[in-house]
């Protein structure tokens, strides 16, 4: 069916109003509009954005921003978006612009205190500008992925150690006081430039320092644990873990070191607990695979250390014959476990039952191959321990060492359960031979045994010390436990190098009872949403919008660069309705918060999500009705297809679907918006000449084409909605003049438009200058070479003469103060 073509005699629609402020006399080039200056920092913005593609807009953007800030320099945004742009300038362009920068006010006494700004190496070694733009920029709140980068562009400047050395010390002074996280970053970077030059002692200094800043800092305690003479506390070393695994919860790696520390400080409690969690991990990581079997044993063997938790190795044997496999060792825990919470019989049948499983393996692997396997000859070893320990018997336990041994004599562990099973059997003399023997005499079961030589032959004091080694070396074994008995009988206390309940303390003090956190899901942790207030919107307006982070979990979160979420955030948008669009990436960023996100509290984004193509659309088609649904992905990750996804497992994307109404226009409502024009306040007149504008850009796509939807047309429409907008350049009013030049963006020009643009070119105020220079030279039928070499000239105010040279004029080498000739004109 054809869409209705409806008649009307003019088209008009009511848009957002935007900030306006009581207008005064002023001179020239001291002027003050909040909102033009945030006309320009849109338009600046916009072109930023596409500065990211192959249009190389960066410095029109810097141009506009600068604009934005000598208009108005109370927004931070300013800062955030001209460091953005800056970090892509060379040093010519920055240096260019940094003085009409320092001069609008945005970088401000009470923004840069602390900062020395008559040093003179600031001013010849690295670019002021962005010295000044950091310092500023950076508080409590502070984007540290901006400020990162930034840091970064300042140090490859420099071509010297002495050089990078001095602008972290003026940073650290600077910026880094106004931002822990950020003060932490440059000290250890500060740190690994002394490393270089082997000044030890002030990168451990610089690297104490930068993790009292910032506890979370990783690499400054792994150089602090490598380079400090001190032995770093263990309580200290165990917090390190804990906060890493809170960091990140999903890394299997910080989850067996963090178990694997706390078991081998005697923090059996915290041990069990830890295994458990990796165990939990695992499974969620790998769902198709089996936990390993060493995560069950030392889970089993930490349990087995406490006194209320030894029934849990019980429920670990159970999982592991639950999964088809066999394990010796968890075995044997499971046995000794039952048996010391009074169930004989139970310990007994465990032990029964695994000494038969184990031959039948063994039996197996030999039907199966001539020479004994890896696995084969672990079994060996393991029944050669589960002898000597878990269920003494000594003819079997030198029977299968001594397996363990011939199949294997390079191994220290083979050789010394075999000189423990002869120790057992009596034979002290070959015991003793084995264990004097150079490559197996730091084996701790060969020196237990040697220990029960000794103590057979009344040598008590080495004895002990070989004892205590053993309990050292091998903390909650089978064999450590035969140690302590034997000390017992001996009347001799064990005091440990370690308090392991100081330690517990201290640990406890640092996150209470939640030492080892709960395992949880991603979605359990992590949320985003997109919110948007209202679900509805009219052409012109925009809408408020951000990314609300929850955090759901117990624990504090982290967006780092070691973290799980490591806050890169993608928004793609599909329009419906009159008008079909994809649009991916429409916004794509990295966020990398200065604080940490508490339990249940949210962490807010405000995003544009009405930018780039998106904008364009809604822009020109104002009587299309429209439904955007965005979708939003978390550390997106893109298959070889094309699809994209969130690259954190179980965070689903979010969407939300937001109504853009089209354009519903009468003669009434015109006639109304066409009185309006010359009596109505300022916003009024700006918001008509928004819709004005969309409307001719619509009427000019839709120029000699079939309508896409119901459109409302007539031959005469465009002379007249160009007729309304023109007076409007002509305003008196320098602001609306700017609004006015500002909304014909994208309108393809007749030669009325661009004569009326042009005569903008000679305005008393540099704004409106400004706007009209891009304009015109943005329209490609313009013969205006001439006219932007002559505006780079002379004109009075430098960024209108900078933006003429980025639009394509000759930049002069020096400005003549001379008689200025009158500019060409410009024509069609």
């Amino acid at each position: 069916m054809p869409k209705k073509v409806y008649y009307v005699f003019f088209l008009v629609v009511l848009a957002m109003p935007l900030c306006s402020v009581a207008q005064e006399p002023v001179q020239s080039e001291s002027l003050f509009s909040p909102t033009v200056s945030l006309r320009f920092h849109d338009i600046g913005y916009e072109l930023a954005v596409s500065a990211d593609s192959e249009k190389g807009d960066a410095e029109k953007a810097l141009i506009f921003l600068a604009a934005a800030a000598n208009l108005d320099s109370r927004g931070k945004y300013l800062l955030t978006d001209l460091l953005k742009v800056a970090n892509r300038q060379d040093e010519q362009t920055l240096e260019k612009f940094a003085e009409l920068i320092i001069k609008s006010g945005l970088l401000s006494t009470q923004r840069l205190s602390g900062l020395d700004l008559e040093d003179e190496q600031i001013q010849l070694q690295y670019p002021r500008l962005l010295y000044r733009l950091l310092s500023a920029y950076v508080d409590d709140t502070a984007d540290l992925e901006i400020a990162d980068r930034t840091v970064r562009r300042m140090l490859d400047r420099l071509q010297s150690r002495e050089e990078r050395e001095e602008l972290l010390k003026k940073l650290i002074k600077g910026a880094g006081g106004r931002n822990d996280r950020l003060k932490s970053e440059l000290l250890t970077l500060l740190g690994l430039l002394e490393v270089e030059k082997t000044d030890i002692d002030s990168a451990v200094r610089h690297f104490v320092e930068a993790h009292q800043s910032n506890k979370y800092n990783q690499l400054a305690f792994h150089q602090i644990t490598e380079l400090s003479t001190g032995q770093i506390k263990p309580s200290l070393y165990l917090e390190q873990l804990r906060l890493a695994l809170r960091e990140n919860p999903f890394d299997m790696e910080t989850a067996i070191t963090f178990a694997e520390y706390a078991w081998q400080i005697r923090l059996y409690d915290i041990a069990s607990s830890g295994y458990e969690y990796a165990a939990k991990l695992h499974k969620y990581l790998h769902p198709s695979e089996p936990v390993p079997i060493g995560i069950y044993r030392s889970w089993s063997w930490s349990s087995y250390n406490m006194e209320r938790n030894k029934y849990m190795c019980l429920q670990i044997a159970q999982k592991v014959r639950q999964s088809g496999r066999f394990d010796l060792a968890v075995e044997a825990f499971a046995a000794k476990s039952a048996a010391a919470i009074s169930k004989p019989a139970r310990a007994k049948e465990i032990l029964t039952n695994a000494e038969s499983k184990a031959f039948g393996l063994v039996e197996a692997a030999a039907k199966s191959t001539a020479e004994p396997s890896d696995e084969t000859i672990r079994i060996f070893e393991q029944l050669g321990w589960f002898y000597c320990f878990a269920a003494p018997d000594a003819n079997k336990a030198v029977d299968w060492a001594n397996k363990a041994f011939a199949a294997k004599p390079d191994s220290p562990s083979a050789a010394g359960l075999l000189a423990y099973s002869l120790m057992m059997n009596g034979q002290l003399d070959w015991a003793r031979k084995i264990i004097e023997n150079e490559a197996y005499k730091d084996d701790p079961i060969g020196q237990l045994g040697l220990a029960e030589i000794q103590l057979k032959e009344g040598n008590k004091e080495q004895a002990v010390e070989n004892l205590k080694s053993v309990i050292s070396q091998m903390p909650g074994s089978f064999a450590a436990e035969r140690a302590k008995g034997l000390l017992e009988q001996n009347e001799v206390e064990y005091l440990p190098l370690i308090d392991s309940d100081v330690i517990r303390q201290e640990v406890l003090d640092s996150f209470g009872s939640s030492v080892v956190p709960s395992f949880s899901k991603p979605a359990d942790i992590l949320s985003v949403q997109l919110n948007a207030r209202g679900g509805k919107f009219s052409y012109g307006n925009s809408f408020d919008a951000s990314i609300a982070i929850m955090n759901k979990s117990s624990d504090a979160l982290l967006i780092t660069d070691e973290s799980f979420f490591k806050g890169n955030i993608r928004i793609d948008a599909v329009v419906s309705g009159d008008l079909q669009a994809e649009i991916p990436n429409l916004v794509s960023f990295r966020i990398k918060p200065g604080i940490a996100v508490e339990a249940d509290q949210n962490l807010l984004i405000p995003v544009r999500f009405v930018t780039g193509r998106l904008k364009q659309l809604l822009r020109r088609h104002p009587q299309a009705g429209l439904d955007i649904a965005f979708r939003l992905y978390i550390d997106p990750v893109v298959g070889a297809d094309g699809s994209v996804r969130s690259g954190i497992a179980d965070i689903v994307p979010e969407k939300l679907t937001i109504r853009r109404n089209r354009v519903e226009l009468s003669t009434r409502y015109l006639q109304n918006r066409l009185d309006t024009l010359s009596d109505g306040t300022y916003g009024q007149r700006t918001r008509i000449v928004q819709l004005f504008t969309g409307l001719l850009m619509e009427l000019q796509l839709m120029a000699n084409n079939e309508p896409l939807y119901d459109l409302m047309y007539a031959e005469w429409m465009p002379q007249i909605l160009e007729s309304a907008v023109i007076k409007r350049v002509s305003a008196s009013d320098w602001i609306e003049k700017v609004q006015t030049l500002c909304a014909l963006r994208g309108v393809s020009p007749d030669y009325d438009l661009t004569d009326a643009t042009a005569t903008a070119l000679n305005d008393e105020q540099w704004p409106v200058r400004l706007m009209a220079i891009y304009l015109l030279a943005d329209d490609e039928r313009s013969n205006f070479d001439k006219v932007l070499d002559w505006t780079a000239r002379y004109d009075t105010n430098e960024l209108v003469r900078y933006m003429a040279v980025a639009l394509g004029g000759e930049a002069p080498e020096k400005v003549e103060a001379e008689e200025q000739p009158e500019p060409n004109s410009v024509s069609p």
